[in-house]
């Protein structure tokens, strides 16, 4: 008589027939038939069966000990390395800072503002701030508006600066060296604009 399948996957056999002896197959994770039988750990790849309760608890104990240990390492390790980070030293802006623009500007296109001469003047600084005023002269030297007061801010790096102009946009600056600096100018104002100033202090 042919053998009948059954709802669990295996085979029904006729009355009378004894079902041969078969070796355990693997064990497999989540079977409802087989969850009560302990698993092996992955990680370690030793048997937690047999161990006796007391051995796992002084195991546990020195385990919690050893990342105490080592939290308390870190946390003192960071501390010391934060502390001995000193703060960059804030260059000084004042003076009078002279240069070149190029730029865009919506409406006319590319321009390297041609005959024009940009000037920063900075009469005051405390600590990371600065003020003074800006102004635009042509080739003859004679203002072709007036000076736009201005201030900034200098970045925690020494390095770089945000700049405000009294009626014409913000700026983000570089010091590019000692005497060197360069600012990026934008203005969203119809046409808007945005330009590269390049100075240097004179």
């Amino acid at each position: 008589m042919p053998a009948l399948a059954s709802r669990g996957g295996g085979e029904r056999l006729p009355p009378g027939s004894k079902k041969p002896h078969a070796a355990p197959g693997p064990v497999r994770r989540g079977d409802p038939f087989t969850a009560h039988i302990p698993t092996r750990t992955k990680r370690s790849g030793l048997s937690l069966i047999g161990l006796h309760p007391d051995t796992m608890s002084v195991k546990a104990v020195l385990c919690a000990s050893t990342l105490l240990l080592a939290v308390l390492i870190c946390g003192c390790t960071t501390t010391t390395q934060e502390s001995t980070v000193a703060p960059a030293e804030t260059p000084s802006f004042l003076g009078n800072w002279t240069g070149t623009m190029v730029g865009y500007t919506y409406g006319v296109g590319y321009t390297d503002f041609s005959g024009y001469t940009i000037s920063m003047s900075v009469t005051k600084q405390q600590d990371r701030i600065f003020s003074g005023e800006i102004t635009f002269t042509n080739q003859s030297g004679s203002l072709i508006r007036e000076a736009s007061p201005c201030a900034g801010v200098i970045g925690r790096d020494g390095k770089t600066f945000t700049l405000v102009e009294h009626d014409g946009g913000y700026s983000s600056g570089s010091l590019i060296a000692p005497d060197e600096i360069e600012i990026i100018h934008s203005d969203g104002e119809e046409p808007f604009s945005i330009a590269i100033d390049s100075l240097k202090k004179s």
